[in-house]
């Protein structure tokens, strides 16, 4: 009972934050141009699949799964949400932000290649290297500190070097290097894995929302120029 209602504390607090900072950038018509151009690619509509079909496959298996095996699921799903998911929402907001000119007051020399990029693919080649990181603080710098706040890099990292250990009973420690010294701290998993899927899939209905209510409008605008015409 006590899990169940912070899992439902956590959703709303990720549903505030979410529509509280991402509703003033989706309401502008370029804005939604620029997202009904980049929906129809074939990038999106596997992160969409991904979403619709890793939420419930969560939700069983973390609940069937035990021990190391529940520890190594929930490690894989994180990591796999982030690649699938996170980086491509992220990279959706920072184009919403250039369309709308949000970026123009940040001068940052680590934030040149966002700052350059024209397209969701320029922010993902390798030269020059735009990390999660550095685009996680280009947007909280911009106002949508959602993303930093739900986001753990560091546990990324962690799971994608194999820098961590899970106990016989599940439990989850990372190791990190702090100035040559090793520390072991344990890590809730679980809890983690929970914030960054309704994190992403709060995002991304947010902006299918709007998508669709601008497709709704256009139609509607089509229709009465058909019956004005007729």
């Amino acid at each position: 009972m006590e899990n169940d209602l912070q899992i439902s504390t956590l959703k709303k607090e990720i549903v505030i934050d979410v529509t509280n900072q991402l509703s003033p950038l989706l309401s502008e018509r370029a804005v939604i141009a620029t997202l009904m151009s980049v929906f129809p690619s074939l990038r999106v509509k596997r992160a969409l699949n991904i979403l619709r079909q890793t939420q419930p496959m969560i939700i069983e298996l973390g609940n069937t799964s035990t021990g190391k095996q529940k520890g190594f699921f929930d490690a894989i799903m994180y990591l796999f949400s982030i690649e699938a998911s996170t980086n491509l929402i992220t990279d959706i907001a920072i184009m919403l932000l250039a369309v709308k000119g949000h970026s123009s007051s940040i001068n940052c020399k680590r934030y040149k290649p966002i700052l350059n990029a024209n397209s969701i693919e320029d922010l993902t080649v390798e030269k020059p290297y735009i990390s999660l990181g550095d685009k996680l603080d280009f947007l909280n710098d911009c106002g949508l500190a959602c993303f930093k706040k739900n986001v753990n890099t560091n546990l990324r990292n962690n799971i994608a070097h194999m820098d961590f250990d899970i106990d016989n009973d599940g439990a989850f420690f990372t190791y990190e290097n702090q100035k040559g010294v090793i520390s072991k701290r344990q890590i809730y998993i679980r809890q983690e894995l929970q914030r960054i899927t309704f994190f992403n899939s709060t995002v991304m209905h947010q902006i299918k929302v709007s998508v669709d209510r601008e497709k709704e409008s256009q139609r509607h605008g089509e229709n009465a120029k058909i019956k004005r015409e007729g």
